[in-house]
């Protein structure tokens, strides 16, 4: 059995929950030397002005007739699709465990073109997650809070 190491810092901004995840690959040959970074931002619907348009309908679909179905959200499409994520949304899970308040996942990754030689910093990444959670307020996704949030331009 081969493991993956996956190293995770986690904070919260603005009264939203986030964390930086860095996946190492298996092989030294690839693009990527220091991993794959990922920003994943939590939104909790108490704290969402209307959750129904985030809560995303699943779509099923095959990538050839006899391969397994998989399960998809249109992000893109929604208003998630505003958020300013580096290289735009890449990621979408719904992550309730208690109907109570439901919590929705959403990310980037930083592996575009023009990323392979760059080495993030935990600081320049969490520079981004605040971005992304003000531009959250800005698009007037998240309900505002009592502090200005628009610390900085989305």
């Amino acid at each position: 059995m081969k493991l993956r190491v996956k190293s995770v810092w986690s904070g919260t901004y603005h009264g939203v929950a986030f964390e930086i995840v860095n996946w190492k690959f298996d092989s030294e040959m690839h693009d990527f030397p220091s991993g794959n970074w990922n920003i994943y931002l939590y939104l909790l619907e108490s704290k969402c002005v209307d959750f129904t348009k985030l809560w995303l309908e699943p779509k099923y679909f095959r990538f050839t007739p006899t391969s397994p179905e998989r399960l998809s959200y249109d992000y893109c499409a929604s208003p998630l699709g505003e958020v300013n994520f580096h290289g735009g949304i890449t990621f979408y899970s719904k992550e309730t465990v208690d109907e109570r308040d439901r919590v929705i996942k959403i990310g980037c990754d930083f592996m575009h073109y023009g990323d392979e030689s760059r080495h993030w910093s935990q600081d320049e990444l969490a520079d981004h997650a605040e971005l992304a959670i003000v531009s959250l307020y800005n698009l007037g996704l998240l309900k505002p809070e009592e502090v200005n949030v628009a610390v900085k331009p989305a």
